[in-house]
């Protein structure tokens, strides 16, 4: 039982590493922000409407 926890907490200390280091090394000189328009005038809507 206690090998289990350790297991479980070297794999959880892992997963927690990679995550912050994809996390750093995802950031570039321009933060990416999605924009959803909301008017009908938008290229999408003007082909749903078609």
């Amino acid at each position: 039982m206690k090998k289990e926890k350790i297991i479980l907490t070297i794999v959880l200390i892992a997963i927690l590493i990679a995550s912050v280091v994809s996390f750093a090394g995802a950031q570039g000189d321009k933060p990416y922000i999605p924009l959803i328009s909301k008017g009908f005038q938008h290229q999408f809507w003007l082909a749903v409407r078609e």
